[in-house]
């Protein structure tokens, strides 16, 4: 199955499935928004004319088109599986809750161990890792290697995250 690659009309690249290749034909504009700290592009259109009316983006059309052509709930948000916001391509997207999708998001800017959930105390002189699940802190433990740390964390995310776990990706040196 290929993949087709579309342009906005203020020059992002984005990709598409080509069950989805009608959409080309309509306007779409890239966008920038900061979330979290973090840059996001996404692929968006308004919904009806005028400078103030809604945007629609072109990942939640496609996720509507994906699930029968039903309204989607507020509350149901879009899934990059990859995390590329400009991948649109069917097989990269799923419906998730907002909680699921800050599930598999990016490390914090501040993180300094280059793990999620993995940080150094200086009084212990030790890592230790915590990850959240439904606003419940829970506590994995003390490691004197962050490699471990970052184990043990994936271990967690996978039994609490399910698929929207978003693994560290360990690399020893």
């Amino acid at each position: 199955m290929g993949i087709i690659i579309g342009q906005t009309g203020n020059g992002y690249q984005f990709k598409l499935s080509p069950e989805d290749a009608d959409l080309l034909e309509l306007a779409w504009t890239g966008v920038q928004r900061c979330r979290h700290d973090r840059l996001y592009k996404y692929v968006l259109r308004r919904k009806r004319r005028g400078k103030g009316a809604p945007q629609i983006g072109m990942h939640r059309v496609i996720l509507q088109r994906m699930m029968g052509g039903l309204e989607l709930p507020r509350l149901v948000v879009c899934d990059h599986k990859d995390g590329d916001t400009l991948n649109n391509c069917r097989e990269n997207l799923r419906p998730a809750s907002m909680a699921q999708n800050r599930h598999n998001g990016v490390c914090d800017r501040n993180n300094r161990s280059g793990y999620r959930g993995v940080s150094w105390n200086t009084k212990r002189k030790e890592w230790h890792c915590t990850i959240m699940y439904r606003k419940k802190h829970y506590f994995i433990g003390w490691f004197k290697d962050k490699h471990e740390a970052a184990k043990r964390y994936n271990q967690k995310a996978l039994s609490l995250y399910g698929e929207f776990a978003k693994l560290n990706v360990i690399c020893q040196t």
